[in-house]
Parts: C-alpha cells; sequence; structure tokens
C-alpha cells in the first residue's frame, strides 16, 4: 500500500542539542559549520535537526556550562550532544557515564587535560602490522584532539624566541581544566 511505501522512505529522526561555551561569534560560526557538515554526512540515512530551543549557550564557566550539558542529557527531545568549545568538551569529557551519545570537538590535550582514553588493536590485525588507535573508553563518548603538545610548543618558541618568562592570559575555568599547567611552564628552561 501507499502508506507502506512512505513509512519505509521517511528516515529515522536525530536531534542533536549544542552546548556552547559562551556567546561570541566564533561560538556561533562554529555551531553552524559543525551542523551542517554533521548534516551532510548523516542525511543519507537521518533527518538530522537541530532544534533551536536545544541550542544552550553558556556563561564562560564550568559549572553553568556543565548544568547545560546534564540538561540536555536528561532531555528525552535529545538524541545526541555536541560539547562545542574548550569548556563544554572538557566537562562531558569528566563525565563518568552518558546517557546518550556526545561528541566533543574541542580537546587540547587528552593526558594533559586528564580526558579519558584507551588505546586498543584493530581486530582482525592487517597483515603487515598491528594498528593501534586511542579511543575515549567511555560508552557513548567521542571526542576530537586539536593535537599539540604544550611542553614541546613552549619549549620550541623558547629556540626561536630566547625569553626569561611567559605569560598566559586564559579564562580562569579553562586553566582549571588542565591541573597542571603552571608546573609545565615552569619546568621547561
Amino acid at each position: 500500500s501507499l502508506t507502506s511505501i512512505c513509512a519505509l522512505a521517511q528516515k529515522p529522526v536525530v536531534r542533536i542539542g549544542v552546548v556552547l561555551d559562551g556567546p561570541s561569534s566564533f561560538s556561533e560560526t562554529a555551531a553552524s559549520t559543525f551542523e551542517q557538515e554533521i548534516t551532510i554526512v548523516l542525511s543519507d540515512e537521518y533527518e538530522v535537526l537541530f532544534p533551536a530551543d536545544k541550542r544552550l549557550i553558556g556563561d564562560w564557566t564550568k559549572d553553568r556550562t556543565g548544568a547545560l550539558i546534564d540538561r540536555l542529557l536528561g532531555d528525552d527531545e535529545v538524541d545526541m550532544v555536541l560539547a562545542l568549545g574548550f569548556l563544554a568538551s572538557q566537562q562531558v569529557c569528566l563525565k563518568a557515564s552518558l546517557s546518550k551519545p556526545v561528541f566533543a570537538p574541542y580537546v587540547g590535550q587528552a593526558d594533559l587535560q586528564q580526558v579519558p582514553q584507551e588505546i586498543r588493536r584493530l581486530e582482525p590485525p592487517p597483515p603487515e602490522k598491528p594498528v593501534q588507535y586511542r579511543v575515549s573508553g567511555v560508552d557513548n563518548l567521542a571526542y576530537l584532539e586539536m593535537g599539540g603538545n604544550l611542553e614541546a610548543e613552549i619549549s620550541a618558541f623558547l629556540e626561536v624566541v630566547p625569553f626569561s618568562s611567559l605569560t598566559f592570559l586564559i579564562v580562569r575555568d579553562w586553566a582549571e581544566m588542565i591541573p597542571n599547567v603552571d608546573a609545565i611552564g615552569r619546568s621547561i628552561e
């Protein structure tokens, strides 16, 4: 029947909630870009929705950002959470468990930020050599590590421009995400 054909043609709907660290033109541009790209990637299999009332903007503090993440994780009208920003990515990565899939694309340096990670091997391994890859090891958590190594970058900068002191200007809650960031700076000479 025509009803059966129409039902088969419909794609499942996925509703994605977004948490931004705080208001800024960069945050809005990043959110729009991620929404467009996610829609393109998933559109063959899903109808992707980013409901406007599920785009939550923090106030640049970890407490508020964490509360907004919790709100989306507990929202039955949200199927997945996109944690956009360093605070949002950090806050979601430190949760012991997640009730729905979460993507955190702004992890700077996982080991330095104490973000969970495991090394796994590709099974079955290719004949030429085993392939290893890193995962969060937490159900429903995927994150993107932006790369870089703070210690190596400061050391390289020191070689190019000799200096005796270096000052970081950083949002307080961001500095708290990396508990030993001040020790790293002091250890490089």
